[in-house]
């Protein structure tokens, strides 16, 4: 490990603060962004020879995937491909879902438990300007960065 701090998610780039470094990677610089179910991104840039890699835990994988997407569909212009994307994996798992028991089938009784869906929504915003914007509703990405190489 080289340095424990944060990490935040604009529209322009990914920023970490280590308690003995920082290091910021531009989305105009970015070559190649990839993403590992064990909980780490590594970001490609052109200007530097070795990949930076932040490791956040496999809890936090699919919330930090998310937001680093939605990050570069904000800087690429590339929001509504995204919802769209989402969409269409939404509509996937409803295809996939088991159809609801026909009348005079079993029904569900006292004590069972049901589960519900919901689903996300995207909401539209305007183009990016030119100082960086959260990328997120909270305003700004927060993830514990275990590892930056």
């Amino acid at each position: 490990m080289i340095d424990t701090g944060e990490v935040f998610i604009t529209n322009r780039r990914a920023i970490f603060q280590g308690a003995s470094q920082a290091r910021e990677c531009r989305f105009a610089q970015l070559i190649r962004v990839q993403h590992f179910d064990d909980g780490c991104t590594t970001l490609s840039l052109a200007n530097r020879q070795r990949p930076t890699t932040i490791r956040y835990g496999a809890e936090l994988s699919a919330t930090a995937t998310f937001y680093v997407e939605l990050a570069l569909a904000h800087y690429n212009g590339a929001v509504d491909a995204l919802v769209e994307e989402l969409q269409c994996r939404l509509d996937e798992i409803d295809r996939q879902r088991p159809l609801e028991p026909a009348s005079g089938g079993p029904q569900p009784t006292a004590g069972d438990e049901v589960e519900g869906s919901a689903s996300p929504v995207l909401a539209d915003q305007s183009p990016s300007s030119e100082r960086d914007e959260p990328a997120s509703s909270a305003r700004r990405c927060e993830l514990r960065a275990r590892r930056w190489r």
